[in-house]
């Protein structure tokens, strides 16, 4: 390479690094301005509804048309903030993804492609904004579906008190059809807590992953016609927050791709801690598949493309076996690192680990 040709490369490496900085800078900006945006969006539609129900519940008569004008507002915030989090959600995402570039121009300059580390920031920051569009979701949701629902749970039971009261009584096919508009109304704000927490595992933090995992079986097993098995440890060794968080979201898409492909009439989940490594096993005796003939697939192989991403990340390998009529077995397994074996009751968690308890959920 010629030295002229050699510093006009310096150059556009040069101006393609400035480049990236200052569209960083600017995608940037516009997430806090979302941000502050969909903070200010919440607030105002939250007083709106804090209003709506005081009018309500006070019954203050020849308030009706300034409730009509109220609950407008308020669907015309829900929209706004339905749109604006969506292009946030879109705007982070982007966001994750140039600053990794600028990241790894940084460090590499020019170069012919991605190296296999280069590969794995990629995925590493795709998973935290998969993570945060998650997480961005749980909290609309709060907010939105679960708040709506338990504030028509108040005014059924705001309803029904007013007509206890009336001289004439309350009539009893009146009374059984307010409580079964209630308990349809709560059945509806279990099912999206159940979502929330999904979308959200906030016990892995305070709980760790064995509680975490044995209270979304208890959760799952509503939807579950048949048998659940369980082999699990008393306790595992330490894990990092990535590990525990990647294994709970595999395990997790295992049994959410059992329930809509499998027809299985029973499912397994087993982990063994081992000296180097722990294992974690789903199984299902449902129709089975052919993972190759999937794989490549725009629908059906997302889940397994995303299941075997999470395991590289934390440096896991995953395995599926399955045969049409032979059911699936989904195999993880994460090497346990001087991390896990160094921390402070590491030894103790370990030897308890070795004693396995079984389970029968039916």
């Amino acid at each position: 390479m010629s030295e002229h040709s050699a510093k006009q490369l310096d150059e556009i490496d040069r101006a393609i690094k400035e480049t990236l900085r200052a569209f960083e800078g600017r995608i940037g900006e516009l997430c806090e301005r979302l941000s502050r945006l969909l903070e200010e969006l919440g607030r105002e539609r939250t007083h709106v509804q804090t209003r709506i129900e005081e009018l309500m519940v006070d019954r203050i008569d020849g308030k009706e048309h300034e409730i009509e004008r109220l609950r407008e507002a308020e669907d015309r915030l829900t929209e706004d903030l339905t749109r604006a989090s969506t292009v946030s959600r879109q705007l982070a995402d982007f966001f994750q993804l140039l600053s990794v570039t600028r990241q790894q121009w940084d460090e590499a300059g020019l170069l012919p492609g991605l190296d296999a580390a280069q590969r794995l920031a990629v995925r590493q920051a795709m998973i935290r904004a998969q993570e945060e569009e998650r997480r961005r979701l749980a909290r609309e949701i709060h907010d939105g579906p679960a708040q709506v629902l338990a504030n028509a749970i108040l005014n059924v039971q705001f309803a029904a008190r007013v007509l206890a009261r009336a001289p004439e009584g309350i009539p009893a096919s009146l009374l059984e059809e307010l409580e079964r508009i209630e308990h349809v109304l709560r059945e509806g704000l279990s099912e999206t807590r159940r979502f929330i927490v999904d979308l959200q595992p906030t016990m892995l933090k305070q709980y760790g992953l064995l509680v975490t995992l044995r209270n979304y079986l208890e959760s799952y097993r509503r939807l579950f016609p048949g048998e659940i098995e369980l082999d699990l440890p008393e306790a595992l060794p330490a894990l990092t927050p990535e590990q525990e968080l990647a294994v709970f979201r595999i395990v997790q898409e295992a049994l959410h791709n059992i329930l809509r492909h499998a027809r299985a009439r029973k499912i397994g989940l087993k982990i063994s801690v081992r000296p180097a490594d722990i294992l974690i096993m789903v199984e299902d005796d449902g129709q089975g598949f052919r993972p190759s003939a999937v794989a490549s697939t725009s629908t059906g192989g997302f889940g397994l493309h995303g299941m075997r991403e999470r395991a590289e990340v934390i440096g896991a390998q995953l395995t599926v076996r399955s045969e049409p009529g032979q059911g699936t077995t989904v195999t993880l397994v994460v090497p346990l690192g001087a991390t896990s074996e160094d921390s402070p009751g590491g030894a103790q968690e370990f030897s308890h680990a070795e004693r396995t308890e079984k389970e029968r959920v039916s």
